[in-house]
Protein backbone atom coordinates (compact mmCIF):
# COMPACT_ATOMS: atom_id res chain seq x y z
CA UNK A 1 0.00 0.00 0.00
CA UNK A 2 1.62 3.57 -0.42
CA UNK A 3 1.78 6.35 1.80
CA UNK A 4 -1.26 8.08 0.08
CA UNK A 5 -3.92 5.56 0.83
CA UNK A 6 -2.50 4.89 4.35
CA UNK A 7 -2.88 8.77 5.33
CA UNK A 8 -6.05 8.60 3.85
CA UNK A 9 -7.53 5.35 5.42
CA UNK A 10 -5.53 7.24 8.80
CA UNK A 11 -7.30 10.05 8.13
CA UNK A 12 -10.79 8.49 7.66
CA UNK A 13 -10.52 6.44 10.60
CA UNK A 14 -9.68 9.57 12.77
CA UNK A 15 -12.55 11.25 11.21
CA UNK A 16 -14.74 8.09 12.39
CA UNK A 17 -13.40 8.41 15.56
CA UNK A 18 -14.14 11.88 16.50
CA UNK A 19 -10.49 13.25 15.95
CA UNK A 20 -10.92 17.07 15.51
CA UNK A 21 -8.89 18.45 12.92
CA UNK A 22 -6.10 19.94 14.94
CA UNK A 23 -2.26 19.46 14.29
CA UNK A 24 -0.28 21.19 17.00
CA UNK A 25 1.63 19.21 18.98
CA UNK A 26 0.09 17.39 21.79
CA UNK A 27 -2.92 18.09 20.17
CA UNK A 28 -6.06 15.85 19.21
CA UNK A 29 -4.58 14.20 16.31
CA UNK A 30 -0.73 13.79 17.45
CA UNK A 31 -2.44 12.11 20.63
CA UNK A 32 -4.17 9.82 18.29
CA UNK A 33 -1.23 8.96 16.27
CA UNK A 34 0.81 8.10 19.17
CA UNK A 35 -2.01 5.75 19.91
CA UNK A 36 -3.12 4.36 17.06
CA UNK A 37 0.02 4.05 15.04
CA UNK A 38 3.38 2.28 14.75
CA UNK A 39 5.93 4.28 13.06
CA UNK A 40 9.42 5.81 13.17
CA UNK A 41 9.52 8.44 15.66
CA UNK A 42 11.64 10.48 13.06
CA UNK A 43 8.53 10.84 10.98
CA UNK A 44 6.19 11.96 13.71
CA UNK A 45 5.48 15.36 12.66
CA UNK A 46 4.94 14.84 8.78
CA UNK A 47 3.03 11.77 9.77
CA UNK A 48 0.78 14.52 12.28
CA UNK A 49 1.10 16.84 9.49
CA UNK A 50 -0.12 14.68 6.58
CA UNK A 51 -3.22 13.47 8.36
CA UNK A 52 -4.29 16.61 9.29
CA UNK A 53 -4.42 18.06 6.12
CA UNK A 54 -6.26 14.84 4.46
CA UNK A 55 -8.77 15.52 6.95
CA UNK A 56 -9.36 18.88 6.34
CA UNK A 57 -9.57 18.51 2.95
CA UNK A 58 -11.70 15.50 3.36
CA UNK A 59 -13.91 18.28 5.84
CA UNK A 60 -13.76 20.60 2.14
CA UNK A 61 -14.81 18.04 0.13
CA UNK A 62 -18.12 17.34 2.60
CA UNK A 63 -18.60 21.22 2.49
CA UNK A 64 -18.78 21.21 -1.75
CA UNK A 65 -15.13 22.78 -2.27
CA UNK A 66 -12.32 20.81 -4.35
CA UNK A 67 -9.82 20.59 -1.19
CA UNK A 68 -8.86 22.83 1.82
CA UNK A 69 -7.24 25.24 0.03
CA UNK A 70 -9.85 25.69 -2.70
CA UNK A 71 -11.39 26.64 0.34
CA UNK A 72 -8.99 28.93 1.78
CA UNK A 73 -8.84 30.71 -1.74
CA UNK A 74 -12.84 30.77 -1.97
CA UNK A 75 -12.84 32.85 1.71
CA UNK A 76 -9.66 34.63 0.33
CA UNK A 77 -11.01 35.96 -3.06
CA UNK A 78 -14.45 37.04 -1.51
CA UNK A 79 -12.88 40.14 0.07
CA UNK A 80 -10.01 40.54 -3.16
CA UNK A 81 -10.56 41.99 -6.69
CA UNK A 82 -8.07 42.08 -9.49
CA UNK A 83 -7.60 44.76 -12.01
CA UNK A 84 -6.73 43.61 -15.64
CA UNK A 85 -2.67 43.92 -14.40
CA UNK A 86 -3.23 41.00 -11.99
CA UNK A 87 -2.82 43.32 -9.14
CA UNK A 88 -5.47 43.11 -6.14
CA UNK A 89 -7.21 44.95 -4.27
CA UNK A 90 -8.90 44.51 -1.06
CA UNK A 91 -12.76 45.15 -1.72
Amino acid sequence: MDLEKIISKAAIKAINEGIVINDSPLGSIHRWVKQKCSYNQEHEFYIVFLIACEMADIQAKKEGYKSNADKAATEVFKHWKSDRFGKFRRT
